[in-house]
């Protein structure tokens, strides 16, 4: 459930223009250490993949999906050929889709230009920390920017990508869409989906391969993993334990039991108490175990009604010395005149 609403949030972010719609299925296959197999970058039944080593970026028109350019980039041989391909992604439009495959090896000469480039574009991976010694297999498709501006603050970026380990387990980074208008919808991914802020180096919401969903992290350690401070207006139901270094309950003005201490506060006496404890079986302003275990209980409003008791507690305390002193100064008294007749 979670995902399919990421997706539909994050993913479908086009109006579409008119009721007749376009659609192309999308397959974008990247290859690495095992790379008898070449690169496929197919739209509907057209293959525009190109051989050799490095990367691809082949450009689609986001409305018509008519095929616009492929270029390959020697990644791993020539820093060159990386600008080249950071200049061509900071030149794509929002009326374009890109899309990037690998093929051998493509690490070894990734640039601070291209880092950028693909940063800003929301691929996070390819502008994240690389290994020039790896042959990983990796895919992309994204959308191009709505700026001309070449700075890294692009925040509107759509991207799946795909970067696979270097191993016989992961031998392809595979991505299986479909393009509706220029709106693209994934329902075959073998990484995950990411979207951010072109200003971070990680993704700001990210869904991994295993159903794992990130806000503000790329490392998602459960279902749910959010790096910074959540706002939840409605209940949150939790049917199991909840582990927390610090638990943080606002209190609305005048809650906080110090009235207690205001002179007007009628204190009961402890007769009362007794009988009311006798009667009810629970302190005065405390819920009976029964009101609990039927409904529950409000954390913050129990912490406020057990302080009221340790601060009426505290008041019988100070008259129970005040009693002590009087006693023990009577006593003290009657010694003497004993003593002194």
């Amino acid at each position: 459930m979670i995902r399919s609403v990421f997706l539909s949030v994050i993913l479908l972010f086009s109006v579409f223009e008119s009721m007749a719609q376009v659609t192309s299925s999308v397959y974008v296959r990247g290859t690495g250490y095992n790379y008898s197999q070449s690169r496929v970058v197919k739209v509907g039944g057209t293959n525009y993949a190109v051989g050799g080593r490095g990367l691809t970026l082949t450009v689609l028109n986001a409305s018509t999906h008519a095929h616009i350019s492929t270029v390959k980039y020697d990644t791993y041989g020539s820093s060159t050929d990386a600008n080249n391909l950071a200049e061509a992604l900071n030149k794509l439009t929002r009326g374009q889709i890109g899309m990037i495959a690998s093929y051998d090896a493509w690490e070894n000469n990734v640039t601070e230009n291209l880092k950028n480039a693909a940063r800003r574009l929301g691929l996070f991976k390819l502008g994240g920390g690389l290994d020039a010694g790896s042959r990983r297999p990796y895919a992309a498709i994204f959308r191009g920017s709505g700026t001309s501006t070449t700075s890294n603050l692009e925040p509107n970026h759509i991207a799946y990508e795909v970067m696979q380990s270097e191993d016989h387990q992961a031998e392809y980074a595979t991505i299986a869409t479909y393009l509706i208008d220029d709106a693209f919808i994934g329902n075959n991914l073998s990484n995950a989906l990411v979207s951010g802020d072109g200003n971070l180096v990680g993704a700001s919401i990210l869904v991994d391969n295993n159903n794992q969903v990130g806000i503000g992290t790329n490392d998602p350690a459960f279902k749910l993993d959010v790096n910074g401070t959540s706002r939840f207006t409605q209940k949150v139901i939790v049917e199991d334990d909840i582990e927390s270094k610090k638990v943080k309950v606002t209190a609305t003005p005048g809650s906080v039991p110090d009235y207690v201490f205001n002179p007007s506060y009628e204190l009961r006496s402890l007769s009362e108490v007794e009988l009311f404890i006798k009667k009810n079986s629970h302190l005065p302003n405390i819920p009976s175990a029964k009101e609990v275990e039927t409904n529950g209980q409000d954390v913050g409003d129990m912490q406020l009604k057990l302080l009221e008791k340790v601060e009426e507690l505290t008041l019988y305390m100070i008259e129970l010395e005040k009693t002590v002193k009087k006693q023990s100064a009577e006593i003290k008294a009657l010694k003497s005149e004993k003593k002194h007749p």
